[in-house]
């Protein structure tokens, strides 16, 4: 079963010929959870794996696409 993507991101660009029309919700609301975490000034690379953070951004745009949906 795949995850709920969310949709497109921006939905009025046009379609590719793969049928892929760019950047998922899900993919939106991650990068902006990972630009948040980053921004943070007591966010410590060197205490981080990159793995991890990743990780947690994807949980955060999930948990982002299910309030959507309420």
């Amino acid at each position: 079963m795949s995850k709920d993507n969310g949709g497109p991101a921006f939905p009025f660009a046009p379609m590719t010929e793969t049928g892929n029309a760019g950047m998922s919700m899900r993919d939106y609301f991650a990068a902006a959870a990972l630009m948040g975490i980053h921004a943070n000034p007591k966010w410590e690379t060197d205490n981080h794996d990159n793995g991890d953070t990743v990780c947690d951004c994807y949980a955060i745009a999930d948990a982002m696409l299910e309030e959507r949906k309420k």
